[in-house]
């Protein structure tokens, strides 16, 4: 039986393993980098604090405002669009007969979750931030066959239709994160005020 054996055969045999080993390790790479940057409170570790060179004390607050705005107006909508379009693509894969509608609200809805909860325990919202990829990689590794591209890219082409839908859900994300930015950060004013 051993005898049998051979190199072409090896090979032929162990391809599909080494390409499925590789892309389940390239998946859980991706997915751990993206969890843990969605799931933290402060999401960006920028520190533009170094850039603020003003010396007047006023000029020095004004600089930190800009800067702040700068972190979670303007960076905040962009990260939160790429996070929310990685959602819609990853639940279109697991969806066989959703709406689009129904994607993004679920989508929509996993994101502000994570958020909130990053504010509460980040770990709850790590563990939430990797559920569904984690889920759609055990889908593909008990049936791939699951898994259709087509019809993902299907419901994927009918989000652009909704694109007023997108922009609501995305001002609703800012409005939530600005919330709980702004919560956080007095209850850090009125935690130093009684520490004195």
């Amino acid at each position: 039986m051993i005898s049998n054996l051979s190199i072409a055969e090896g090979i032929t045999v162990l391809q599909p393993t080494f390409y499925f080993i590789i892309g389940i390790v390239i998946y859980a790479v991706l997915v751990f980098v993206l969890y843990k940057r969605i799931s933290a409170k402060n999401i960006f570790e920028l520190n533009l604090k170094k850039y603020n060179t003003a010396q007047h004390p006023t000029l020095e607050k004004t600089v930190r405002i800009l800067l702040y705005i700068v972190e979670y107006i303007i960076l905040f909508p962009i990260f939160a669009f790429i996070w929310f379009a990685i959602l819609v693509g990853l639940l279109s894969l697991l969806t066989q007969n959703q709406t689009i509608n129904h994607i993004l609200l679920i989508s929509i809805a996993i994101l502000a979750a994570i958020r909130i909860t990053a504010y509460l325990s980040e770990d709850l919202a790590k563990d939430l931030a990797k559920m569904l990829p984690l889920a759609l990689l055990g889908v593909f590794i008990i049936d791939f066959n699951l898994i259709t591209i087509s019809s993902s890219i299907t419901v994927l082409k009918q989000s652009f239709s909704l694109t007023s839908t997108i922009i609501y859900y995305l001002i609703m994300i800012i409005v939530i994160e600005t919330v709980l930015r702004l919560l956080y950060s007095f209850t850090k004013i009125f935690a130093k005020e009684e520490q004195k």
